[in-house]
């Protein structure tokens, strides 16, 4: 019965990923197939989507009187070999492992014993392991878990953790800081960052080892608030190299008006442009909910923290 609501699932999975969008032109289509794979959860983490994009392009090529939805099921269910991401579905596993140990299923598997960072590795080594011959149509959901290889993990009595495991500690990056007021630009190009209330911790952007540790919070780290008015798009290079992904977190516009108040109640970093810090500063001053503040400047792609912004 379970097999048969999993197959029936990736069935429904492929079958609405090919028709939601049914494009005009090759070109409009391939893009399409690139979007829809990025933008699916399941299939992001399986496949490398340029290289889906790629097959798709290839299949529409040799027969184009072939309908589109067709050309994609016929590419996600037999032709998706190369296009498969192993270390990404490794990663993907022992991420949701440790998120899940202790609130699901695999603590109650963990017959012998490992811990959540053995068993979790085990899991993931395991379920790479039956990639091999496995059908096209059940390889994206293998990073959600694998029965098969929680069965053979429960009966292990160790398993090694690597070197590069995210479930060691994370060593925290050290922060210079700026002293004299030659540092500080109000220039609209120089940016600021600013923490209130310690609710944003910088040493915690590599989202991956954070998520696995035991003192997880899904609200933490991972959003900021800029002014609507000249607001920062991008995620400085600073703070991405704090992280191990290529963006560790959104960041949300608002008014001025707002910006200290959202930073407080929902646990975001204040991201501002060097035109609009005085401003803000003297919210940040006012605004009877902060009871303390930590000031950084990013300068190219590095942090700095600047200890005596407020005078």
């Amino acid at each position: 019965m379970t097999k048969r609501v999993i197959n029936l699932f990736l069935y429904v999975l492929v079958i609405s990923f090919a028709w939601e969008v049914t494009p005009a032109s090759s070109e409009t289509e391939t893009e399409k197939v690139r979007a829809q794979c990025r933008n699916n959860n399941l299939l992001n983490v399986a496949y490398d989507c340029d290289c889906i994009g790629k097959k798709f392009e290839a299949a529409r090529e040799r027969d184009a009187s072939t309908g589109y939805a067709n050309v994609v099921n016929q590419v996600l269910t037999t032709d998706v070999g190369e296009c498969v991401q192993p270390e990404k579905i490794r990663a993907q596993v022992v991420k949701k492992c440790g998120m899940t140990y202790n609130i699901a299923y695999a603590k109650l598997h963990d017959k012998m014993k490992l811990g959540k960072s053995s068993f979790c590795h085990c899991l993931a080594d395991e379920s790479l392991k039956l990639l091999e011959g496995m059908d096209p149509k059940r390889i994206p959901t293998l990073a959600a878990g694998s029965t098969r290889a929680l069965l053979v993990c429960r009966k292990v009595a160790s398993y090694a953790v690597p070197a590069d495991s995210p479930f060691h500690p994370q060593q925290p990056i050290p922060i210079a800081t700026l002293s004299g007021d030659e540092d500080i630009n109000v220039t609209e190009n120089q940016l600021y960052l600013i923490v209130v209330n310690g609710n944003f911790d910088l040493n915690r952007l590599d989202n991956t080892r954070y998520a696995v540790s035991d003192d997880y919070k899904s609200d933490r780290n991972i959003k900021y608030v800029t002014i609507k008015d000249q607001p920062v798009t991008e995620l400085p290079v600073a703070l991405i190299k704090r992280g191990a992904e290529a963006a560790p977190g959104q960041i949300e516009a608002r008014a001025i008006s707002d910006v200290v108040d959202v930073a407080v109640n929902y646990n975001l970093a204040i991201l501002v442009r060097g035109s609009q810090l005085k401003e803000i500063l003297t919210r940040v001053q006012n605004n009877k909910r902060v009871n303390s503040s930590d000031y950084y400047a990013i300068i190219g792609d590095e942090l700095y923290k600047v200890s005596d912004l407020q005078a």
